[in-house]
């Protein structure tokens, strides 16, 4: 450590040495003791959050950079009038996909600077909450997909009507799926299953993935925190998804929980949010038809 960042802890302690254990100078010197502790407790975690926070900035400028390679290739291709059908489609197709990683890391970046500066704010109403789970794992599929993984879906018959802020849940929901599907080795397994107990609206999502390391568990849910279990491996993500997850779960009165095994286990979320209404929505809306692969997984029990 540069001596130039360590913090001042001498302090003179001549009456400690002759009171021997008793009298005002002892209690003095344990006053101090307890003061030098806290302030270097407060130093040390000040900076771990800069250390945390310079990873963070460095993570973000490779995952920025990223998208752009590809992005400039499929667009030097469209430039070209020789492409066929077929390649026009994939270099659009490329572009799309890019297009939304860079989306989902703006999008996420502008969701901390609200949440730093206390301005994230809740529009609730009443929604079905399987409505707002089928919606996110839509948008998960691309990326399930891509990494062939088999998706198996547990919902309820009956909607599951909760007074929230349905986009900040879809965004919280949609997080701990690509979550999964990121940390999970191309053609594993996802189950996600939204059930009631009692008043409360719990979630599930499991995987057969990575797992998280023992250390990794009590601050998973950490801004900046990276949760990847192969550290010579790619970097996976900013550290801020699991994160925003916490905070609009939290903001509507929830909580979330992470469990693993260990390395190579998979992991386990659940999600609970209380306050299920037991009265019929103003409107009873189906659960979005989908086509009959994704309609079976829908019916398939959890393992």
């Amino acid at each position: 450590m540069p001596s130039q960042l360590k913090p001042n802890y001498d302090v003179m302690r001549d009456g400690a040495a002759k009171s021997d254990g008793d009298g005002p100078a002892y209690e003095h010197a344990k006053t101090t003791d307890a003061s030098e502790d806290f302030y270097r407790h407060l130093w040390e975690e000040q900076m771990e959050v800069n250390a945390r926070k310079d990873k963070f900035l460095a993570l973000l400028s490779h995952e920025l950079r990223n998208p752009l390679a590809p992005l400039l290739t499929a667009v030097n291709l469209l430039q070209r009038h020789s492409l066929n059908k077929t390649e026009q489609t994939k270099a659009v197709q490329i572009v799309e996909r890019q297009a939304r990683q860079l989306a989902r890391l703006v999008d996420d970046l502008f969701e901390v600077s609200r949440f730093t500066a206390g301005k994230i704010a809740l529009r609730k109403e009443l929604v079905d909450l399987r409505i707002v789970m089928e919606r996110a794992i839509e948008a998960s599929q691309p990326l399930m997909d891509e990494r062939e993984h088999e998706l198996l879906v547990s919902i309820p018959g009956v909607p599951l009507w909760l007074y929230a802020d349905a986009g900040r849940l879809q965004q919280a929901f949609l997080n701990l799926f690509n979550n999964a599907a990121k940390f999970t080795p191309d053609r594993g397994c996802v189950w996600v299953e939204l059930a009631q107990e009692h008043s409360t609206a719990v979630l599930r999502v499991r995987d057969s993935g990575r797992g998280i390391a023992p250390e990794l568990l009590p601050v998973i849910f950490d801004f900046f925190t990276q949760a990847n279990s192969h550290p010579a491996g790619p970097q996976l993500g900013l550290g801020i998804g699991l994160a925003l997850v916490k905070t609009f779960i939290e903001l509507h009165g929830g909580n979330v929980t992470a469990h693993s095994d260990g390395l190579g286990r998979g992991a386990d979320f659940r999600v609970e949010l209380p306050g299920v209404a037991h009265t019929a929505g103003p409107t009873a809306r189906p659960v979005p038809k989908r086509n009959p692969l994704q309609a079976k997984l829908l019916q398939s029990p959890r393992p």
